[in-house]
């Protein structure tokens, strides 16, 4: 402890040195912290490539070379509805419904592995799967492109 003198007042300012091993338990926990937040967003299954090739897509459906976890992203897949339904599992996605037109069979669900939501009949969805036969085609938060 030392004491300042600033018009005409005593001050005391308690100085505090901080060790090495405190120094390194913050910042391990502020590691720790960051790797929570990149585990639960990024990379998920749908992303990495694990169902095929990813194509990225802009705000103003162009494809984009790279893209992250708030990009719109896309994977074409064969299994029809057995891939559709890993595709969602692997994701820890609900359905939150669902659309049947001419044979084609369309899953919009809600995942917490993916942060980008659009609202679709008020409803806040993030993963789009759509089953055609035996062709299977997965985006995130919608399906971009033609399927």
């Amino acid at each position: 402890m030392y004491k300042l003198r600033k018009n005409g007042l005593k001050l005391r300012c308690y100085t505090r040195r901080i060790n090495m091993f405190e120094l390194k338990r913050f910042i391990a926990f502020i590691a720790a912290g960051l790797l929570f937040v990149a585990a639960k967003y990024y990379p998920s299954p749908l992303i990495s490539g694990k169902y095929g090739k990813v194509i990225y897509y802009d705000d103003a459906d162009c494809e984009i070379v790279e893209g992250s976890a708030y990009s719109f992203a896309r994977t074409d897949c064969t299994g029809g509805e057995q891939t559709a339904a890993a595709i969602i599992k692997d994701m820890r996605a609900t359905i939150v419904f669902t659309e049947i037109t001419d044979g084609e069979k369309i899953f919009y669900c809600r995942s917490p592995k993916l942060p980008k939501s659009v609202y679709v009949r008020g409803k806040k969805i993030n993963l789009a799967v759509a089953v055609r036969g035996d062709f299977v085609a997965a985006g995130s938060p919608l399906i971009k492109g033609s399927y």
